[in-house]
């Protein structure tokens, strides 16, 4: 009676805040005619951008929604940003035309959704819901109870980068999605003893594609080192599909293919152009803040001063979930899912180190540290329990 009552209270706080966030979401429909005016002079066309990464030539259809360059009429945000080149791409445009540095899957369902007449933030809410559902399961198989189970998708539904993300059309929250189905799939596969290899390749292709592809590279990496760990037999299996997600990945690009033809190098020069975009983006910007926003709830602005800014958004949850993996380490070496969870959560934490962040970049290991907090505590309240029987 007990476990079903904490249930419901925790199903109820979930679906009490998403209803607090759906009447504080704005859902009018954005006007592409406008984003596509105030494009054309934002901060992206301008001339200086252009000529230093060379994007006419190397990029011709770059060119086709800017301005000449010369002014500047302000910038354009993230979200309408990513939901004018969703609308384009879908109306066959190459996504090395509007935001190339970034990859194409997420803006193509903003777009898809729009042109059915809803709000692409509908894409954002299925991906939440997704996002509950396969952090739910990850649980139950860290070996927790239902209600347990249940209180990592609690705090998520409160944290504030979800807030944020759930009423604006950015895109982490996909690409998050998506590594978290991944891990999940692979540690089951890992502890079965089976191989997903067409739902690996094929999701770690989507990782890529929705929104920047180091991150698939990187998760990657993760699922071949805990393959090698666990299902040593299935490694060459493994190398092999990610020939598959190769194949995936190219699929995303077809409009740009369509544009550039396929027998030459623009897609390696696409690729190589982004690197040097991201290399050259801040250079001077420290290396490891992005431990200064998870554990201390602020971040180094580049402009102006330069000093440090609050993390409106940071949860207290965010340090304690970072010690609670710390203090799970030992349990690796048997349990594929202790193993990805940690082993994502340190290896993403450890490469973005070595970017500008914005504190949404945490957003990925989120899911995990969550898990690791309400696991670690679950474990300290029974030990200390015991320790209070005894005595």
């Amino acid at each position: 009676m007990k476990s079903w009552f904490f249930i419901t209270l925790l199903l109820s706080l979930i679906i009490s805040r998403l209803v607090w966030v759906s009447l504080n979401t704005d859902w009018t429909l954005p006007d592409i005619n406008k984003l596509a005016k105030k494009y054309q002079t934002s901060q992206y066309c301008l001339h200086g951008l252009r000529e230093q990464f060379a994007l006419d030539r190397l990029l011709p259809e770059f060119a086709q929604f800017c301005g000449d360059g010369q002014s500047f009429g302000g910038n354009i945000d993230d979200p309408e940003l990513y939901i004018l080149a969703g609308s384009q791409y879908l109306q066959g445009a190459s996504p090395a035309s509007i935001n190339w540095e970034l990859q194409p899957l997420t803006k193509y369902l903003f777009g898809a959704v729009q042109a059915f007449g809803l709000s692409p933030l509908i894409i954002q809410w299925l991906m939440f819901f997704a996002l509950l559902l396969t952090l739910y399961l990850f649980g139950r198989r860290l070996g927790m109870s239902q209600e347990l189970s249940l209180i990592a998708p609690t705090i998520l539904a409160f944290d504030g980068l979800v807030f944020e993300q759930l009423t604006r059309a950015l895109l982490d929250l996909t690409q998050t999605t998506l590594i978290t189905l991944f891990l999940y799939l692979l540690a089951r596969a890992l502890k079965q003893n089976k191989s997903f290899i067409f739902s690996s390749s094929v999701i770690i292709a989507l990782v890529a594609l929705s929104k920047t592809f180091s991150i698939g590279i990187l998760l990657a990496i993760v699922g071949m080192t805990a393959t090698w760990v666990f299902s040593r037999q299935n490694i060459i299996n493994y190398l092999q599909a990610l020939t598959l997600s190769l194949v995936v990945y190219l699929l995303g690009y077809s409009f740009f293919f369509i544009s550039h033809g396929i027998f030459n190098l623009d897609f390696l020069t696409l690729h190589t152009t982004i690197l040097k975009f991201y290399k050259s983006y801040i250079p001077e910007y420290p290396l490891g803040e992005i431990w200064r926003v998870l554990v201390f709830g602020s971040w180094r602005a580049w402009w102006g001063d330069k000093g440090f800014l609050p993390v409106s958004e940071w949860s207290i949850f965010w340090p304690l979930g970072l010690l609670s993996s710390l203090s799970l380490f030992k349990k690796i070496k048997h349990n594929p899912f202790f193993f990805v969870l940690l082993f994502w959560t340190f290896s993403y934490l450890v490469f973005t180190s070595l970017r500008l962040v914005f504190p949404r970049y945490i957003i990925p290991v989120l899911p995990m540290l969550y898990l690791a907090f309400v696991f670690f505590g679950n474990s300290a309240l029974q030990k200390l329990g015991k320790k209070l029987s005894l005595s």
